[in-house]
């Protein structure tokens, strides 16, 4: 009885000597710096592990940058603190007025006027009259959306642009890229059916996942292959 006194008397005592933030499962992080969460928590350093709630250091995570999505705090005893943490996903750039707006699902995240990351996903629109409230609401974001939700409920077409990035250089037309295609989507044309003939036409003619290029059009989707066009009515 004496030695498990003793052994909960030492680690109540111990202090925190390390402090270890990780990127959540190796997911690459733009927008968070890791050095400084670790700078943050610095704090924390030489005092008893014990006596420290997770939910507090968590909650310091959380609030040191809107781009946190998640975070899991592990005490291993006796004097490492290991933090893991997870950034939000970037869904939209947006560049209006000299500033960039991020968007993270149906968030904005933060504007500066750097454009940092934003090479992931760009979304190009010049305006002189929307104000910050009203990205949210701009047809085009909401095109984009849809696509993005449709594309995301269809097993065909959700394996076919896999990894794609969803991209607007004109007002009014959207641009799916992935590696091995790229489909123009114009936001003025009943898209969603189209993408349910596109999703049927993969289902009866499997050759046309091998094709690079798909432009959609009001009555129909032309297909392309090595500058060969194909239309699919």
């Amino acid at each position: 009885m004496a030695s498990v006194l003793l052994v909960y008397s030492y680690f109540k005592i111990a202090l925190i000597k390390k402090i270890s933030v990780v990127n959540y499962m190796g997911h690459e992080m733009v927008f968070i710096d890791v050095k400084e969460i670790e700078e943050l928590l610095s704090v924390y350093r030489d005092k008893p592990i014990m006596a420290i709630p997770r939910s507090a250091i968590k909650a310091e995570v959380v609030n040191f940058s809107s781009w946190v999505d998640n975070v899991y705090v592990e005490k291993n005893l006796p004097n490492t603190l290991n933090v893991w943490v997870s950034e939000k996903p970037l869904t939209l750039c947006i560049r209006s007025k000299g500033k960039y707006i991020y968007v993270s699902g149906d968030e904005i995240v933060e504007s500066n006027e750097e454009g940092q990351g934003c090479e992931r996903i760009y979304y190009d629109y010049y305006s002189e009259d929307l104000s910050e409230e009203d990205y949210l609401y701009d047809k085009t974001y909401q095109c984009a959306r849809n696509i993005m939700d449709y594309v995301g409920s269809s097993s065909i077409l959700s394996e076919f642009y896999k990894g794609a990035k969803y991209n607007s250089y004109e007002k009014d037309e959207i641009s799916i890229v992935n590696t091995k295609s790229q489909t123009l989507v114009p936001c003025k044309v009943d898209y969603l059916y189209a993408l349910s003939n596109l999703e049927r036409a993969f289902v009866i003619y499997p050759r046309y996942y091998d094709y690079g290029e798909f432009i959609i059009y009001n009555d129909r989707i032309v297909a392309k292959k090595n500058d060969v066009e194909e239309m699919l009515n």
